[in-house]
Parts: structure tokens; C-alpha cells; sequence
């Protein structure tokens, strides 16, 4: 396990280069025999983390969330893929950046089924084949399969499908292609939206008992880059938030054969699985840990994506805030008027201020408003839309203290290295939001305030009010997740109309929730080569 996401040498036995619905079985090794040994089943494993954590989640799928949501603005040279996504645009249904996100996904669920279906015999201690630790590891691995396989169901349904609160969700074709098997013969038509539930449901209640990895038993470096329990029951909050749906849903859903639940069930059960997941990890207490950004590994992370090599490319999606990157910087704001939602006494502030622009031009006196517009600046001093949030996404060799830099500038030195990348894919911040919204909509409002101020307090010196509204828990949510791709996620399952502020720079600035080109298209390629699958309504032509 301590290798998983540096074992490459043989990953590419198992790695998908294009899209696998359209893969030729020739190329393929067999299935029968291809996991008999154990060096096979780490390498199965390991690629599930590779494509994972490098091939989607680090850029694609956060990019594809925050380009739909309400916070970011995007250059508008051309240079971003994302721009389409970002203006809802007609030609969305031949952009690179969904096609891309559509293999990716299916890419991570092939390498999941090929350990879930298997028997991994290679896992068999010679000895006695039928061993209790070696059922124990078989079932860690499957789990572990399990999870991953849920995970990008539920992002490829945030893509494009419709929430599962409308009524829609039983009908056919409204779902995603539901794949389950590896046969690169397979042409899927897509399943309901309510099926795919299901077989997550499945998947995440088989991960959850199976993990072995929790925070409390393997030291906090590891655990966060390995599928754990507590990502397990952090799915499963995200998961029963979705069947509650907006405020005042009555919907019932069909689980399985035996298991049905209400959305008003749905909250209580989201509660419970933070619980869980708050009892083995927390989010961060102070803002010195925090400020040098979150992109580094955190004490409150649950999972993170590393980045190995300082030369990755663009294909990061924290390389996207990086001014003095020439390949892939310079690309995102953050609305000014975003900004604007925060008080002026909370530390985040220090996200926006330009270390750059202060030792070049010196800070003494300035005040707020000079500095943040320091911070639009590019490096050769044109005027940007809205702000870089240049400290949250550092890189890890950024150690600079923004305190002392704004105090002293001209006494810090900045160790600045074009290393960006590292990501946190679910942090116990969310989680204990999660956790209190929940609570606040079950008139539990003593808990949901004080899993609020597990994130907000740390920001302020003084201590926070009593008492908290619905409104504000999701506006902080709103606030400490800018860049992570969670807003949309919310938009999502609360059915939301909602707009983008003055300052954006989008072409669409007001968002009906019934527009249908809130969820993406299917790529025209696969539609195309696959006359079984349905294309999206308002994406036809």
C-alpha cells in the first residue's frame, strides 16, 4: 500500500490511452489470468489511483464543475478549453475538455471492474489459499475498487445527468451508461438515473465495511493519498445530501430490493456519515496552517492528488491560478465581487494579496482595497477581471509566511517554484459543513452551528456569534471551497436558479435551472460511434 501512487513502472500494463468503449479486444491482455500474481494485483490497484488522481480529478473534473458554477471568471483569449463550459456555449458538445472528462471516467471504472470481477488469486497466500487475511486484503482491494468506481459515478452523473430529485430519475436514458463488466465489444445505452444510484449505493455500503485504512490507525501522510474509510462515509454524506435534495423535498427513493429511504431520512443518514468521518479526522483549528495554502498536504485532509513531477505540464488544475507559469498560468480569477462576500476581518483575505506585486511596489500603508487591486494584475501589469487567489493553491516549495511578507517585504524571501499541482479532493472542512446544513434543516440548530465554526472560526480572532442561519452555511461553504469544484455540486442538489455576479465575464450571466444546457452534452464522438446512447435534450443539432 505504501507505494500505491509511486509503483509506475508497470502501470501502463493496465493503462487506458483513449476512450475503452471504443478500445479493440485484440490489444487487451487477458482477463482470465491477468491477476495471479501479486506484483498484477498492486499494479491493477496502483492504476486505479494513477488515473485517479492524475488523469482526472487534479483537472478535469474540478475545472469541469467550477467553469458551470457562479465564483470564477476564465481568460477570454481562447487559450482556456473551458470557456465553452464557462458560456454554456452551443459548440459544447465538440469541446475537448467533456470528451476528455468522458474517457477519463470510464477509463477509472474499466481499471475498477477489472479487480471487482477477479478473483485475485494472486492476493492467495500460497500456503493456505484460503486464508482469513487473505479474504480480509481481497475484500480491501475490491473496496477500495469500489469506491473509486462510485466516486466517478457521481461525478459523471454532476456532468450529465439531471439531479436524482427530479422526477425524471426513473426514466430512461436519463441516466449515464451503467458499465459494470470488461468487454470492449460493449456499446451501452445509458441507464437511469436511479439505477446508477443504486449500484453506488451498493458500492459505497461495500467500501464502507471493507476499508481497512482509517485516520486512526495509519499515520496521516499515507492515509490521505488512500482510499479510506472515512473517504468511504465522506461519499456517502455527499451521496445522501443529493437524495435530500432541495429544502422541503418529499421524494422517496428505492435503494434496493429491501432498502428504501425520504429525503427527510437522506439528512439524518448524512449526519450520521459525518459523524463518522469527523471522528477521525477534523478540519484544521488555526490559519497558519492554512495559509500557505491548502494545496499542500493538511491535517484535515481525507484524499488528496499529488503531483510527482514539477514538470507536469498544464494538466493541473492549480497550474490555472499561477501567474508566472507561461504554459497554463494566468487563466482564472475569482469574481471581485465573490471577494466582496467576505469580512474584512477574515484571514482568507490573505488568499488574494499578490507577494509578487507587494515586493515590487512595497505595501506599507497601503490598505485593502489597494492591495486586492495589486492582486489583478498579470505579470506585466494589465488589469485582469477579478482577483488571483494566489496563496490558497501554493506550491509546495512556496513557503513564504504572507504575515511577515506583508509586514517586512523587503526582508522574505520568496522560495518560489513552478510546482503547483497538489490537490485536496475532500477535506473534513466539507464534511463538517455538510454536517451542518443537515442539522440545520432538522431544526438541530445548537450541532449545525458548532460544525459551522469548526471552519469559520479559525479565520477570525474574535469569537463567533452564537447561532447560525442556512443562508450562512452555505455561503461559507461557498467561500472556503472557491477553486475545489463543490459549489456546482450544491447548485445541483438544491435545484438552484442562480447568477453570476456583475464583475463576470461569462456571456451568460443569469442561470435558469431548468435550462437544459445546465448539464453538459454527451461528446459528439461517442455518440456518434455508438448509436445506442441518447445525446442530452438542446444538444441535438
Amino acid at each position: 500500500m505504501k507505494k500505491i501512487l509511486y509503483f509506475l513502472s508497470i502501470i501502463s500494463l493496465f493503462a487506458c490511452s483513449d476512450d475503452f468503449l471504443e478500445r479493440n479486444p485484440e490489444s487487451v491482455l487477458s482477463r482470465d489470468n491477468i491477476l495471479a500474481t501479486k506484483p498484477s494485483c498492486e499494479a491493477a490497484l496502483h492504476s486505479i489511483y494513477v488515473k485517479t488522481m492524475f488523469n482526472r480529478v487534479n483537472y478535469y473534473n474540478v475545472s469541469m464543475q467550477e467553469a458551470r458554477a457562479d465564483i470564477l471568471n476564465y481568460r477570454r483569449d481562447g487559450y482556456s478549453e473551458f470557456n465553452l463550459i464557462f458560456d454554456y456555449n452551443q459548440g459544447l458538445a465538440d469541446n475537448s475538455a467533456s470528451r476528455n472528462s468522458w474517457i477519463a471516467c470510464y477509463g477509472i471504472i474499466d481499471a475498477c471492474n477489472l479487480i471487482i470481477n477477479n478473483e485475485l488469486t494472486g492476493l492467495n497466500d500460497p500456503l493456505d489459499p484460503n486464508s482469513e487475511a487473505a479474504k480480509v486484503e481481497k475484500a480491501d482491494y475490491e473496496a477500495q475498487a469500489r469506491v473509486a468506481r462510485a466516486a466517478t459515478y457521481l461525478d459523471l452523473l454532476s456532468y450529465y445527468s439531471r439531479p436524482v430529485h427530479e422526477t425524471n430519475r426513473d426514466t430512461e436514458h436519463s441516466g449515464v451508461p451503467l458499465v459494470l463488466v470488461n468487454d470492449y465489444d460493449l456499446r451501452p445505452a445509458r441507464a437511469t438515473t436511479m439505477e446508477v444510484y443504486r449500484q453506488i449505493y451498493e458500492d459505497l455500503m461495500f467500501a464502507a465495511e471493507n476499508l481497512i485504512i482509517e485516520h486512526d490507525v495509519i499515520e496521516q501522510e499515507m492515509v490521505s493519498l488512500t482510499f479510506s474509510k472515512a473517504y468511504a462515509h465522506g461519499l456517502l454524506a455527499r451521496f445522501y445530501m443529493n437524495l435530500a435534495g432541495p429544502v422541503g423535498s418529499s421524494n422517496t427513493y428505492q435503494l434496493s430490493e429491501t432498502v428504501s429511504i425520504t429525503a427527510a431520512e437522506a439528512l439524518n443518514k448524512a449526519i450520521e456519515s459525518c459523524d463518522f468521518v469527523l471522528a477521525l479526522v477534523q478540519p484544521v483549528d488555526n490559519f497558519i496552517d492554512l495559509e500557505y495554502g491548502i494545496s499542500r498536504k493538511l491535517d484535515e485532509t481525507i484524499l488528496m492528488s499529488i503531483t510527482l513531477d514539477d514538470d507536469m505540464g498544464h494538466n493541473v488544475h492549480a497550474k490555472h491560478w499561477d501567474i508566472n507559469n507561461d504554459d497554463a498560468g494566468d487563466i482564472l480569477r475569482v469574481s471581485e465581487d465573490v471577494i466582496n462576500e467576505f469580512s474584512i476581518a477574515d484571514k482568507r483575505l490573505d488568499y488574494f494579496y499578490h507577494p509578487e506585486a507587494w515586493k515590487a511596489n512595497g505595501v506599507e500603508g497601503d490598505d485593502l482595497a489597494t492591495r486586492l487591486a495589486k492582486s489583478t494584475l498579470d505579470d506585466e501589469g494589465n488589469e485582469m477581471i477579478g482577483a488571483a487567489m494566489y496563496g490558497k493553491f501554493a506550491s509546495k516549495d512556496f513557503n513564504v509566511n504572507l504575515r511577515d511578507f506583508f509586514y517586512n517585504p523587503a526582508d522574505v524571501e520568496i522560495k518560489y517554484k513552478s510546482g503547483f499541482g497538489d490537490f485536496n479532493i475532500m477535506r473534513a472542512s466539507e464534511i463538517a459543513l455538510i454536517k451542518a446544513e443537515a442539522c440545520a434543516r432538522t431544526n438541530q440548530p445548537s450541532l449545525a452551528f458548532d460544525a459551522y465554526a469548526l471552519v469559520k472560526q479559525r479565520y477570525f480572532d474574535d469569537a463567533l456569534p452564537e447561532g447560525v442561519t442556512l443562508e450562512e452555511i452555505m455561503l461559507e461553504k461557498r467561500l472556503e471551497f472557491i477553486g475545489e469544484g463543490v459549489r456546482m455540486l450544491d447548485l445541483l442538489r438544491l435545484g438552484q436558479n442562480f447568477s453570476r455576479y456583475e464583475s463576470s465575464n461569462s456571456v451568460v450571466k443569469n442561470i435558469d435551472f431548468n435550462n437544459t444546457r445546465l448539464i453538459l452534452p454527451l461528446p459528439d464522438t461517442d455518440v456518434k460511434n455508438n448509436t445506442n446512447l441518447q445525446q442530452n435534450p438542446g444538444y441535438d443539432n
